[in-house]
């Protein structure tokens, strides 16, 4: 999951235009230092996180998710990975996705497996959300 969220943050750079090669190169220093966490509590000070940050974050879940479905129902890992998006920077955050995903446990009973999207799903748009709070 953390390279999911590494990419994502690689990614929000090329959502931001106007700074975007400075902002990939600070996420990226910063990144490199290890500085996701877990952290629930986030600082309600700071100014907000934009809709457009947000919409950003969901569009990530959305490949976990998918990602999850396909491992769940118990796609190859190589059909998976073969993925080509037709931009590099997707294919990168799909792959990744596809290596977390695989991660995870493969789930017999259909709750378990919709458990197991429901949570990769939260954890990508969650940890998105979270990178981006740290740097406003």
């Amino acid at each position: 999951m953390k390279k999911l969220l590494i990419l994502t943050m690689l990614i929000a750079g090329f959502a931001h235009a106007d700074d975007s090669e400075q902002r990939i190169n600070d996420l990226t220093k910063m990144l490199s230092g290890g500085s996701y966490s877990e952290q629930s509590d986030i600082d309600t000070t700071k100014r907000s996180v934009s809709q457009e940050d947000i919409d950003y974050c969901v569009n990530i879940s959305s490949f976990a998710e998918v990602a999850m479905k396909h491992r769940q129902n118990g796609k190859k890992f190589e059909e998976m990975y073969r993925i080509d998006l037709g931009n590099d920077v997707l294919n990168k955050v799909a792959k990744a996705a596809v290596v977390d995903a695989f991660k995870v446990p493969l789930f017999k009973s259909a709750a378990d497996k919709q458990n197991a999207v429901i949570k990769f799903k939260d954890a990508a748009i969650k940890g998105c959300i979270l990178e981006f709070e740290k740097n406003l």
